[in-house]
């Protein structure tokens, strides 16, 4: 990571985006277009560093930014920009920046335009600053998609018959997931517990008063949760007796739910098994003794 010491804005104004003092804000989603030829020749420019092709040299360069409101990811791409772009990427303040990433060809390494694509940059919250230039000083019209992911942001993919993949919307960062057939289930940064999906047999029925968890499990039609004390909480389908926590479990420091059975691990590192037995799943082998981590198929 270097740093770099931006020039003051000139005296009497300059085009806006012509550096870093004037850096066009930066949206998630379209930015541009900005034809670069507009821009003064780089003062300063930057050097190939980690980043074999850059060949800034004199560019005329255009600068955006983007205030990421917490940590996560930032991806810009500039597929659509009609010349080869050179970019670099900084965090902190104009006057101190500090280099993060650089790219020359990503979007199109094979050509014909050779345009320059970042992905999933890792980000502090605060100023991001993107400095894009044309290599062997091209200019051209800059145009750019961004993308911010939250630290913690949920996503999903596949079947969604029943929204078991239609995360939420304002769920936030989340520290757990876990998913069963139909179901979706996470613990946000509070503690809370957030499921979506099927509720059609109660598996999505969080708890009123369930508060904070550690961790969560879900079958196919039951969800398992240990609570901050250590105890175990289940709900949803019941048919097996796999949504009964036994009497007395005490505390546990893991959990798994089959398709109609739970495994927990106690605190002294046993495990105790509920729910279906039909080919022997909960039949926990004698002198088994302690174990550190649980899982549960069909």
């Amino acid at each position: 990571m270097g740093l770099f010491l931006a020039a003051p804005a000139w005296a009497g104004g300059e085009t806006p985006g012509d550096d870093c003092f004037n850096a066009l804000p930066a949206v998630v989603g379209a930015n541009g277009p900005v034809n670069t030829a507009t821009m003064t020749p780089s003062a300063d420019p930057p050097g190939n560093d980690s980043c074999a092709s850059l060949n800034w040299g004199n560019s005329r360069d255009a600068w955006w930014v983007f205030d990421a409101p917490i940590a996560g990811s930032v991806t810009v791409a500039f597929c659509d920009s009609d010349f080869d772009t050179s970019v670099v990427v900084y965090q902190g303040s104009c006057g101190a920046l500090a280099r993060i990433a650089c790219d020359d060809d990503s979007c199109a390494p094979a050509g014909p335009l050779y345009q320059s694509k970042i992905s999933a940059l890792k980000v502090a919250a605060g100023p991001v600053y993107v400095r894009v230039g044309g290599y062997a000083a091209q200019t051209g019209n800059v145009r750019f998609t961004l993308a911010f992911a939250a630290a913690g942001s949920t996503e999903c993919w596949g079947k969604n018959n029943y929204g078991q993949c239609t995360v939420p919307a304002g769920i936030g960062a989340v520290t757990a997931v876990a998913a069963g057939d139909d179901h979706t289930v996470a613990i946000k940064a509070n503690g809370s517990v957030v499921c979506w999906g099927s509720n059609e047999l109660g598996q999505c029925a969080v708890p009123a008063g369930l508060g904070a968890v550690t961790a969560v499990a879900a079958g196919n039609y039951h969800t398992v949760a240990i609570k901050a004390n250590g105890s175990v909480v289940c709900w949803g389908y019941n048919n097996l007796g796999q949504s009964t926590v036994p009497a007395g479990l005490g505390a546990v420091t893991s959990v798994a739910a089959g398709a109609s059975h739970t495994v927990a691990i106690k605190a002294n590192g046993s495990v105790v098994c509920w729910g279906g037995n039909a080919y022997g799943e909960c039949a926990v082998p004698a002198g088994l003794g302690a174990v550190t981590a649980v899982a549960a198929g069909n």
